[in-house]
């Protein structure tokens, strides 16, 4: 941050210098600088301060200035009061490029009472000459105000003092922004230090020059709202924009249209008041239904009389012929299902009618002549409302008609219990080995009877020849074939006879005997006469041929050529071949 000392050697660096040390609460009177406590209001306002009054910021050949008042009485010091100026950017090649000070020059030491100190450049201003009614301090051409995201504070002794932000920069792309650097200028519409720090309370001026704004004169007011009037014009109400000349007036106690009165000439919107009903009919005075109650806004009063009655809550009167609760119907909640007015003397019955008229049938019928004892499972009979058949009593679920269910409950109410179900009686179970013997009880799980005979369990196969189910089957012996016919052996040997059990008894085997088989296979008499299974097969005894030989290895049939007269033909053959002439 630059510091300047006080009478600086430039016009910027005197403006700097003074824009700084405007940013305390400046308590003075005199040279001295003090504290005093609230002067009332939520605001703390000093009763010697200084408060930024009016910015004007212009180029080259415009005028450009801040004006700064004293709005008490008392004088207040200007001594090391400074105004400081934040902005992007505006401090050169100062330590901090964003902040300038400006020193307030030593020429005015004193600010008294209601004056106006204007620091900037008026040109064609002569300040030896006055005549404008401020004190100057001229800080020459060259000085200027940010236009953008400017924060501006006077700071005197004991800090900040008044705080002002504004942001002019020109709307992007427009064609010529320094044109808005030439016309841009800030008003305040109050002078109190906490109503002038409000961003709402300043506006831009209405005109360029040095009439409005004007160095050290007074402006007109803001048009605050923006409704188009201020205070000047005639806004009595400059923070509401729904209030002005051309207010429409409510019944809420504000003079809407800034004439001077309050309410006048309201009339009820529709909707305002009740419409239906009772709440249609006129009072008997004349008076309005609705009227204005100023800040309580509008009030309804409705007819009430000893033949009309107006009832807010629900209608009680059965039978007058009126809305009386303005909802649009009539009697309602007070007529039963028939039409007719609530009797508290109509009694419902059992009958399947509805004998109250409310709509229900046979519903909180008297049900207590009905007595529902009995045994059993009939004890739990309540009483009940048949429609058809009127009073009785309703059997509980457990009821049979005839008893089925062997739940050791007496279920059909004849003081038995599990009756003709034959709890008790023998009972077998299984076959063969398995067999077993009990007798009949209930089932818990399902309620039904049951024998309780255990079975044994039955073995894998029969055994031959004990006669019994050993499988539990109901079948003996089965797989075995006992007493089927079979035979052992072949040809000769063959014997007939039946299969009978093996001594393991795990088996059957056939009981016969096999005979001999002959020493040797006797030819061509079709028989298998060495029970091998083959018959006259080769090497067998040849007999019976009628020429008292024995022909051995010839198959019946065929003729035999003995070998001695094999070799001797064999033997010629040869000798023929021997002679012949090589």
């Amino acid at each position: 941050m630059r510091r300047c000392v006080t009478g600086p050697a430039t016009p910027l660096q005197r403006l700097t210098s003074v824009l700084a040390a405007l940013s305390i609460h400046l308590l003075a009177i005199g040279t001295a600088w003090s504290v005093p406590g609230p002067q009332g209001g939520a605001c703390p306002q000093p009763q010697h301060t200084l408060v930024a009054n009016e910015f004007h910021l212009g180029a080259g050949l415009k005028p450009r200035w801040l004006e700064i008042i004293n709005p008490g009485s008392a004088e207040v010091s200007l001594k090391n009061v400074v105004v400081r100026v934040t902005s992007k950017g505006i401090g050169g090649a100062s330590a901090n490029p964003d902040v300038i000070e400006f020193s307030i020059d030593a020429a005015n030491p004193i600010l008294p009472g209601g004056a106006v100190l204007v620091f900037g450049h008026v040109p064609g201003y002569d300040p030896k000459k006055g005549g404008l009614g401020f004190l100057l301090n001229d800080l020459g051409a060259s000085f200027q105000l940010p236009l953008c995201d400017t924060k501006l504070q006077i700071m005197g002794p004991q800090g900040i003092v008044d705080t002002v932000t504004w942001d002019l920069c020109p709307p992007k792309g427009d064609p010529d922004p320094a044109l808005w650097q030439t016309i841009r200028s800030l008003d305040p519409d109050h002078t109190d230090i906490c109503l002038n720090d409000e961003a709402k309370n300043w506006c831009k001026a209405t005109t360029d020059g040095l009439t409005k704004p004007s160095p050290g004169a007074a402006n007109g007011a803001c048009d605050l709202d923006g409704d188009g009037f201020t205070k000047d014009t005639g806004d009595c109400n400059d923070d509401d924009k729904t209030i002005g000349p051309l207010g429409f007036e409510f019944c809420n106690g504000v003079d809407d249209n800034c004439s001077g009165q309050t309410d006048e000439g309201v009339i009820a919107l529709p909707g305002t008041c009740k419409s239906l009903g009772v709440c249609a009919l006129p009072l008997g005075d004349g008076s309005p239904v609705a009227k204005c109650k100023g800040v309580d806004g509008w009030t309804c009063t409705y007819i009430n009389n000893d033949k009309i009655k107006y009832e807010s809550v629900k209608e009680t009167i059965c039978g007058d012929g009126y809305d009386n609760d303005c909802d649009g119907q009539t009697d309602e909640g007070l007529r039963n299902a028939c039409g007719d007015c609530l009797d508290d003397d109509l009694t419902e019955v059992c009958d399947g009618e509805d004998n109250d008229c409310d709509g229900q049938t046979d519903e909180d019928v008297d049900l207590s002549a009905v007595k529902c004892t009995g045994i059993g499972v009939c004890v739990d009979a309540v009483a009940v409302c048949d429609p058809e058949k009127g009073p009785g009593c309703a059997l509980p679920p457990a009821y049979e008609a005839t008893e089925v269910s062997c739940d050791k409950k007496d279920n059909d109410c004849d003081g038995e219990t599990d009756e003709d179900l034959g709890v008790g009686q023998a009972c077998v179970v299984g076959t063969g080995e398995c067999i077993g013997t009990g007798k009949m009880v209930c089932r818990d799980f399902n309620h039904t009877v049951g024998c309780n005979a255990i079975v044994s369990s039955p073995g894998s196969t029969d055994i031959c020849g004990d006669g019994r189910d050993n499988d539990c089957d109901g079948k003996t012996d089965e797989g075995y074939e006992v007493g089927t016919q079979c035979s052992v052996g072949l040809g000769i040997c063959r014997a007939d006879g039946k299969k009978i059990c093996n001594a393991a008894a795990n088996g059957a085997i056939c009981h016969a005997t096999p005979g001999k088989p002959a020493d040797k296979e006797v030819c061509d008499n079709k028989l298998d006469d060495d029970c091998d299974g083959a018959t006259d097969e080769s090497g067998c005894v040849q007999s019976g041929d009628g020429d008292g030989l024995t022909d051995c290895g010839v198959r019946p049939g065929r003729s035999a050529t003995p070998l001695p007269l094999l070799l001797l033909i064999a033997g010629a053959l040869l000798l023929v071949r021997s002679r012949r002439p090589a």
